[in-house]
């Protein structure tokens, strides 16, 4: 019998950890004879621990719990700290559990509202249930399987796909560049192999290639389409844009690191050699979050022979290091033609994308993604791009992104004709566009992005 995992994002646990450390906040307080002048040096500790997380994660708003808990914590030092000296064990040790109490319920308050570790397991990194190794997976498909696994008709029978650890050559690229994950569903176990559509899902910054899987919940999903369509359902592939849990490339070709050339050339290859899937471009799409879904957008764009579908969730108008200064330095070597050829509006001036099918989805809170994909998405309409633009409930947020997956992820499910597989712009053909959001009345917002149906 399995035990429940704790759920740190919608459970009990975000509750009662701010519960039991706010308890301890107050004993402490009371024991403490300079109330004042501690509580009065905790707001300026909260204050600089705010903007001290702030410019290190480039958030634009701290949310009011995270200028809370950061106050407590601050709080719960000082206490702890002024008075150890002179203090009883028993207030000593008050301190010492109130500061460790405090340090949980702050990160519980912020993966709360990212929802980044959906659950204790994620949050440790427990392994992933029908992981598979690569040469396990060829075997299951191809020949006798291992004894540890099922055979492959089980594989089919259970409407759950395998995970694979990956190691992608970086061939053309030479990018140093982490593990990746791919993801079977049960049809690919099959003989022969169906040619199956991909989607490449790549994460924001910081982030990793596990974050689409653990956060994203892009496997729940995958495997529930799986269950309804006889085992088929896109490959999934979880690519590491980035190289570095804090690294953030925007996925251009620099003198330091050919991301571009690394997603666009290096990737594919690798997933069609080993993994016989869909050739044509119009069976691949790219997607991703935050700086992830700019990336789709530059990808897509500029490889419409490899992509010819991009999804792009809460990302921004052009790759963006900060102050543009900055932005033209580390990513372009200080050139402006360098940034055009990454600039998507730039891109959608210069031709047509009559085949290319655009999804751009942000969050209700989420202004500069609001703003970014409306300004997007006017251009892609303008080129001739099949685009479909909503907005979410929510903010800048794993939440948002991971409730989103699955209104777009079932027009690239089927490899057969519709708008994403056969690459026919349903405009033209007069088809009904699956998944269009239409504007509500009194739902567009300030940024004139339709509101969900």
């Amino acid at each position: 019998m399995m035990t429940a995992i704790p759920n740190l994002i919608d459970g009990a646990v975000p509750p009662v950890a701010q519960t039991v450390a706010g308890i301890l906040l107050s004993a402490a307080v009371w024991r403490s004879r300079h109330r004042c002048r501690v509580v009065v040096g905790a707001i300026l500790a909260g204050a600089t621990t705010i903007v001290v997380v702030q410019a290190s994660i480039g958030t634009p708003v701290i949310p009011v719990t995270f200028s809370l808990w950061a106050v407590a914590l601050g709080l719960a030092v000082l206490l702890a700290g002024g008075a150890w000296r002179s203090a009883a064990w028993a207030t000593r040790t008050l301190g010492v559990v109130t500061i460790a109490a405090a340090c949980v319920a702050t990160a519980v308050v912020v993966n709360s509202h990212y929802a980044y570790f959906p659950t204790v397991g994620d949050a440790l990194h427990r392994p992933f249930a029908n992981r598979l190794a690569l040469v396990e997976a060829v075997g299951a498909r191809t020949g006798p399987p291992p004894i540890t696994e099922r055979p492959a008709a089980g594989l089919r029978r259970d409407h759950q796909g395998r995970l694979v650890r990956v190691h992608i050559p970086a061939t053309a690229s030479r990018f140093r560049h982490r593990g990746e994950w791919v993801y079977l569903p049960p049809a690919w176990f099959e003989t022969p192999t169906p040619a199956l559509p991909v989607i490449v899902l790549l994460p924001g910054t910081p982030g990793g290639t596990e974050d689409w899987i653990r956060a994203g919940g892009a496997v729940r999903v995958a495997d529930r389409w799986a269950a309804d369509h006889h085992g088929r359902s896109p490959i999934l592939v979880f690519a590491d844009p980035n190289g570095s849990f804090r690294a953030d490339t925007e996925c251009v070709d620099t003198s330091r690191a050919r991301v571009d050339t690394y997603l666009s050339v290096d990737v594919p290859a690798y997933v069609r050699a080993t993994f016989a899937t869909a050739a044509g471009p119009s069976a691949w799409a790219v997607g991703g979050v935050s700086s992830g879904g700019t990336c789709a957008v530059t990808l897509a764009l500029r490889h419409p022979d490899v992509y010819r579908t991009f999804i792009d969730f809460s990302g921004e108008v052009a790759p963006n290091r900060g102050a543009k200064r900055d932005t033209m330095r580390l990513l372009f070597g200080g050139f402006s033609a360098n940034a055009t050829r990454y600039d998507p509006t730039a891109l959608l001036a210069l031709q047509s994308y009559s085949t290319t099918h655009a999804w751009y989805m942000a969050g209700s809170h989420d202004r500069p993604a609001r703003r970014a994909i409306t300004h997007l998405a006017e251009a892609s309409r303008a080129a001739g791009v099949d685009t479909v633009a909503v907005e979410r409930p929510g903010g800048h947020t794993w939440r948002s992104w991971r409730r989103a997956f699955p209104r777009h992820s079932h027009r690239h499910h089927d490899h057969r004709p519709d708008p994403v597989a056969s690459g026919k712009n349903p405009r033209a053909a007069g088809a009904r566009g699956a998944g269009r959001a239409r504007p509500a009345a009194g739902r567009t917002g300030d940024s004139g992005v339709p509101a969900p149906r």
